[in-house]
């Protein structure tokens, strides 16, 4: 099985679809952490601290 090189806008879309998972994800997180259980504040902050880390 061969793959075709993606066209600029399929690099684009792709790129695009990306950015819009990890705004969501943050957003999410950012929800999570104004809750008061300790235990789901600690796992918001550890996947925010990993979402940075990964850029």
């Amino acid at each position: 099985m061969t793959t075709e090189p993606c066209t600029a806008e399929q690099r684009d879309a792709i790129r695009i679809a990306a950015l819009a998972r990890v705004h969501y994800i943050r957003w999410i997180a950012d929800k999570l952490l104004a809750t008061e259980d300790r235990l789901i504040r600690v796992e918001a902050a550890k996947l925010l601290h990993e979402l940075t880390e990964a850029k």
